[in-house]
């Protein structure tokens, strides 16, 4: 067995820092511009690395010794940045524009989006404020109403193309 491998056991074995330097940290640089790239603008890369690093602890006793070091670093750092880019878009897509928000609350858009769905059926209401402002799974909505999934699917979407039909026609 190489160097780098007696290291990625010994790292496997009891986390020794010596073995981290050897085996991890050249990683990290990759590691860091793969969740830089994967971001943009909608988060820090070193967090998304540094939650990817925590769960490589987490797993390290579990990994098969045959496994490759930068491969499962990279696949974590690739989950923890797609998940960290999602929260971020949702937190943006919630905070961007809230009815009490005065500026906001006075863009034409935005009073369009109002009055268009004023008009909609309070049930109707409901189903895109659960999904969309609270952020409800599609499955606890289906739940919730004793429907399917796909049902749930197919409602938003009928009601999301009535919205845009009540915002063209003014």
């Amino acid at each position: 067995m190489n160097g780098t491998g007696t290291a990625w056991q010994a790292w496997r074995e009891n986390a020794s820092g010596a073995a981290f330097d050897q085996v991890i940290a050249p990683l990290l640089s990759t590691a860091r511009a793969q969740a830089a790239r994967i971001l943009g603008r909608w988060g820090d890369p070193d967090d998304a690395v540094q939650e990817a690093l925590l769960r490589l602890l987490t797993l390290r006793a579990h990994l098969h010794p045959d496994a490759d070091p930068a491969g499962i670093l990279g696949n974590l750092v690739r989950w923890k940045a797609l998940v960290q880019r999602r929260s971020a878009r949702r937190r943006w897509r919630r905070e961007a524009c809230l009815p009490d928000d005065l500026a906001c609350a006075q863009s034409t858009e935005h009073l369009g989006l109002d009055a268009a769905l004023a008009r909609l059926e309070p049930a109707q209401q409901e189903l895109l404020r659960r999904r969309y402002v609270d952020g409800i799974s599609l499955r606890v909505i289906a739940e919730n109403l004793n429907l399917r999934p796909a049902t749930v699917t197919t409602r938003l979407h009928q009601l999301r193309n009535q919205v845009q039909a009540l915002l063209a026609a003014g």
